[in-house]
């Protein structure tokens, strides 16, 4: 009885374990299918591409087709009405909705509008977040006339969300550290041969 128990038992344990495993290759893994297309958007608007991955992370888990209850789309959650006004204001000619499911259109959306509150509120991420969050008008309403954020004001949601953010950065940059170096040293290399 006992040696039949055991070989029903190993293939359950083997199964979970690697269930386990490819659940925490998954987690791990991830991010990095969206380093290069976040990579670019950081050049492009001159932010950290592990703290744009950390946006996209926290706002759709890496699933570029989430739409959210209120009908923020894609990696960024970028709600189509922003992702319309951003479009004209980037100088872009049409605009088509669906489009915002195309993760490199959708985080370069997103990269453009953290690159437009960095410089709104001089690259304090906690007013940029709170702004990518909760609303650029509402943020801009909290500052005192002294130039003080009131952040005892953002609501529970903001806050949460900022935190979260904050967290996979912080994850992000220890994590992807050596394999973000390497990426751009292969891009630099990749750059010069085909210059060459």
């Amino acid at each position: 009885m006992g040696e039949n128990r055991r070989k029903r038992i190993l293939p359950a344990l083997i199964f979970m374990a690697l269930l386990l495993l490819s659940v925490w290759l998954q987690v791990y893994l991830a991010p990095l299918r969206y380093l290069a297309i976040c990579d670019a958007a950081g050049r492009k608007y001159g932010l950290d591409p592990l703290f744009i991955l950390a946006v996209a992370g926290a706002e759709s888990n890496f699933n570029p087709m989430a739409v959210s209850p209120k009908g923020a789309v894609g990696l960024m959650q970028i709600m189509p009405e922003t992702a319309r006004w951003a479009s004209v204001k980037m100088g872009e000619t049409r605009f088509d909705c669906e489009e915002l499911f195309n993760p490199s259109y959708n985080v370069d959306i997103g990269a453009w509008y953290l690159g437009r509150l960095s410089k709104r509120f001089n690259n304090d991420t906690t007013l940029m977040l709170a702004a990518y969050n909760s609303g650029e008008g509402r943020v801009s309403r909290d500052i005192s006339k002294e130039g003080q954020f009131l952040e005892r004001n953002l609501c529970f949601e903001t806050k949460a969300y900022i935190q979260r953010v904050n967290r996979f950065y912080g994850i992000y940059r220890e994590r992807y550290k050596m394999l973000s170096s390497l990426y751009r040293l292969n891009l630099c290399i990749s750059r010069y041969l085909t210059s060459s």
